[in-house]
């Protein structure tokens, strides 16, 4: 069986870019989300938000079109990276959601946010 480093060198360098992006920006998120305490705070980061978004979303397609070996070399690499990354984030977005003045703020935001599982 191959191991984590193995599985890594096997990926290709847009794959690997691909989820460090992914994990990356997903922390980001979370991290801005934390942030939030309130309706105001919530209104201020709504136009913050959306390039990190968008950057989510690009590795997310990235990720998302990898099939087979690539997928499981993927998953083995960045698997436990990307769970907690998306423990994380769903996380704080559920705290958001919950809310109903700061759903309403950022809830259009963050439904663009599609999790790699």
């Amino acid at each position: 069986l191959m191991g984590q480093p193995d599985a890594m060198s096997l990926l290709s360098p847009l794959v690997k870019d691909a989820a460090n992006s992914y994990v990356g920006g997903l922390g980001s998120l979370t991290s801005m989300l934390s942030g939030v305490k309130g309706w105001q705070d919530a209104l201020k980061l709504v136009e913050k938000i959306q390039p990190t978004i968008n950057q989510v979303g690009e590795a997310y397609s990235t990720l998302a079109s990898t099939s087979g070996a690539d997928r499981a070399n993927l998953l083995k690499a960045f698997g436990p990276k990307i769970n907690s990354a998306n423990s994380s984030f769903l996380g704080q977005s559920s705290r958001i959601q919950n809310d109903s003045l700061m759903g309403k703020a950022l809830g259009t935001a963050l439904e663009q946010v599609k999790l790699f599982k």
